[in-house]
């Protein structure tokens, strides 16, 4: 059922790139098929999906689910130290 609504949502180029995408990110592609599948069961895709769209697309998931990390470093004074701290913050989609 997954591969039927993304062969109908998704044109020939965009499954090409899709697939080529999924040999070294899958976790991504996952992400895009899911939001893909969840747009066309609520009607929300206006026509098939190229691959100008699905670049789009590929673009604002790799924006929501970038990783970032802070680093802080501070000097304890008392002890004549260095403290590091690093800490990753993620964002969802």
């Amino acid at each position: 059922m997954r591969n039927s609504i993304l062969s109908q949502v998704l044109d020939q180029n965009a499954r090409a790139r899709l697939s080529n995408l999924g040999m070294v990110k899958p976790d991504k592609v996952k992400a895009v098929e899911n939001y893909l599948i969840q747009m066309a069961r609520f009607g929300q895709l206006p026509g098939q999906v190229n691959e100008q769209d699905l670049i789009g697309i590929l673009q604002k998931v790799s924006q929501d689910s970038e990783k970032k990390t802070t680093i802080k470093v501070s000097m304890n004074t008392l002890e004549g130290r260095w403290d590091f701290s690093i800490k990753p913050m993620h964002s969802h989609l």
